[in-house]
C-alpha cells in the first residue's frame, strides 16, 4: 500500500502530477528579508537552509550586491527566501527595488541587531 501511495505523489511516476509541480516551483511561498547592511540576512538564509554557497559579509562591509533567492529545500523546495541588498548603503536608493520586489515576496522579515536601535533606513524603506 505504501508503495501505491508513494508512486502516487512521486511525480516522476506520475507525468500528470508535473504540471502542478512546476507550477508550484515557480510560485513559491517567497519570505523577503528587509534589513541593514550587517543586520544578518545573508547569516539568516544560511543559518535556516544550510546552504555554505550563501555569501555572508564580515561586519558592516556590505556583500550582497544584487536580490539573490534561496530555495528550501533545494532538491523538493517548498519556500524561498529573499535576499537583499542592505538598507543604508551609501549611494543606494532603495525604492526602485522595493518597487520591483515587492510583488515576489509573500512575507517581509525585517532582520535587525538587537543592539543597534539606529533603524530610520528600514523604517523609511517600510513606508514605500
Amino acid at each position: 500500500m505504501f508503495d501505491t501511495f508513494k508512486e502516487f505523489i512521486n511525480p516522476s511516476k506520475n507525468p500528470d502530477l508535473t504540471p502542478a509541480h512546476e507550477f508550484q516551483r515557480r510560485n513559491l511561498s517567497t519570505l523577503w528579508l528587509l534589513g541593514k547592511t550587517g543586520a544578518g540576512k545573508s547569516s539568516f538564509v544560511q543559518a535556516m537552509t544550510g546552504l555554505s554557497s550563501v555569501e555572508v559579509g564580515n561586519g558592516f562591509e556590505p556583500c550582497t550586491m544584487t536580490a539573490s533567492s534561496y530555495d528550501f529545500p533545494q532538491d523538493k523546495p517548498i519556500l524561498r527566501f529573499l535576499d537583499t541588498r542592505g538598507l543604508g548603503e551609501a549611494d543606494y536608493d532603495p525604492k526602485e527595488d522595493i518597487e520591483a520586489l515587492g510583488n515576489a515576496g509573500h512575507a517581509l522579515v525585517v532582520v535587525m541587531k538587537i543592539d543597534e536601535p539606529e533603524q530610520s533606513a528600514v523604517i523609511a524603506a517600510l513606508k514605500l
